[in-house]
């Protein structure tokens, strides 16, 4: 088999290290939030692929390489046990200094004791010859724009028997192309959009295509190599949400596609503005900037005492000692999980739906903690006694409706007495207090991933 390659790939690299552009100055939460949902079963079916499981004995030296906001690493941390990569060399390596910097910050928050992070091209690392234990490129090779120098790079700098995996979009994976395509039909004026595969950013290759991957790899002088198909979904909660996902890509095909007359004529603010606008119908819920929620308006107005939760700042402890944030995020992952599983049942109690979802914390005391703040403290009644839709309509009714603001009040007067204030200045001035209740309705759109999941010794 033979491969054309040509100098001029594609023109995505700096889309993809602008995130404060494509996405908001809110990135950082974003490319976290990516890592630790949609990325997750990913990179971990990945590293069980390669080997790398509670059973790995042996030091590895392991390089997470156009790591992004490091999910690899992520998943690492979890499976491989810490006695083992405390003696373990772990590099995360971006070409973004910004997503480097973003690594940097969660090697410390989240206690990946040892892992480095560095400024590292993948087409030409600059890493020493016969290094590396295990390469991972993780959702990269469709987007770098040689991947061959990156395979060639990865060859030079494995150990002989080291194993490299990797994670490519496959070529059905075109959910969110339909909402693009309506989206720019919908513009009040003409947007260009080419019909062709976008599986991938450029033209060297067919990394969408398992055949080819096998046999490409195979003419590189790997061996043993596996492919395995994953089907999933990755929820989408608002209009504000999908842009958040899928910006950057809506910015490499303006990019790439529009001439820079209508660039200019059509900046990405707007251009994220009509597509949000048009996503109101399809996605629900458009997440307000500005408009509060109305009971935090009237906790404030009568002046009840409360504070901004800030859950990235939560702390978890088990009977030895404080734990890392990651085994607290991770629980809380596995719970969410859970519920958009259990969303798709019959309704049940929370406690049925969940346990039918696969979620049972048994004697897990963290997982016991992490279900009594996200139910019995939520909804005020246990598991047993919650309907295992509560958050689908609870999400509805407040995030996906008001502004992004989550207030704990604890003001020893009650958080009735905002109620109860209300209706006395009501009534002070004989006004008739009805109640009226609306049908409320939302829709949810799921866009649907298909990837290949790749692993070579």
């Amino acid at each position: 088999m033979t491969t054309t390659t040509t100098e001029s790939a594609g023109p995505m690299a700096p889309i993809f290290r602008s995130m404060d552009k494509t996405i908001g100055t809110h990135w950082e939460e974003t490319m976290t939030e990516m890592s630790r949902t949609m990325m997750v079963s990913l990179n971990a079916r990945l590293l069980a692929q390669m080997g790398l499981s509670q059973d790995t004995t042996d030091p590895i030296a392991f390089l997470d390489s156009a790591c992004g906001a490091g999910p690899a690493t992520q998943e690492l941390f979890k499976a491989v046990p810490r006695e083992v990569l405390e003696k373990s060399e772990v590099i995360c390596a971006d070409g973004s200094p910004m997503m480097v910097e973003l690594v940097e910050r969660r090697i410390r928050e989240e206690g990946w004791d040892g892992a480095k992070a560095r400024v590292l091209d993948a087409m030409d690392s600059g890493l020493a010859e016969n290094s590396l234990t295990h390469i991972v490129i993780g959702l990269g090779l469709h987007l770098i724009p040689r991947p061959d120098k990156t395979i060639k790079d990865v060859v030079r700098i494995l150990k002989p028997g080291g194993v490299f995996g990797c994670i490519t979009p496959h070529i059905d994976h075109i959910g969110w192309v339909a909402d693009v395509k309506s989206a720019f039909a919908s513009f009040p004026f003409h947007a260009p959009f080419e019909e062709k595969n976008r599986a991938q950013v450029h033209d060297v290759g067919r990394w969408y295509d398992e055949h080819w991957v096998q046999r490409y790899l195979q003419e590189n002088g790997f061996e043993d190599v596996k492919t395995c198909l994953e089907s999933g979904t990755v929820s989408v909660r608002d209009a504000r949400h999908w842009l958040d996902v899928f910006g950057p890509v809506v910015a490499l095909i303006v990019s790439s596609e529009w001439s820079s007359e209508l660039r200019e004529e059509h900046g990405l603010e707007e251009l994220r503005g009509l597509i949000g606008e048009h996503l109101e119908g399809k996605v629900h819920g458009t997440e307000s900037v500005t408009e509060e929620n109305p009971v935090l308006t009237l906790v404030k107005k009568h002046n009840l005492i409360n504070t901004p939760s800030n859950f990235s700042n939560a702390t978890a402890f088990n009977e030895n000692d404080q734990l890392f944030l990651s085994n607290l995020t991770g629980k809380v992952e596995e719970l969410s999980e859970s519920y958009e599983k259990a969303a798709n049942q019959q309704d049940h109690s929370a406690r049925s739906g969940l346990a039918i979802a696969g979620w049972k914390p048994g004697s897990d005391p963290l997982a016991q903690a992490v279900q009594w703040s996200s139910i019995d403290f939520e909804y005020a009644n246990p598991p047993k006694k919650t309907s295992q839709q509560s958050p689908v309509f609870n999400a509805n009714t407040s995030f996906q409706r008001w502004a992004d603001k989550n207030n704990l009040v604890h003001d020893a007067r009650g958080f009735a007495t905002y109620l109860q204030e209300e209706a006395k200045a009501l009534l002070e001035k004989n006004i008739q207090v009805k109640l009226l209740l609306e049908t409320c309705k939302w829709r949810t759109t799921r866009v649907r991933l298909r990837v290949r999941l790749w692993s070579s010794v």
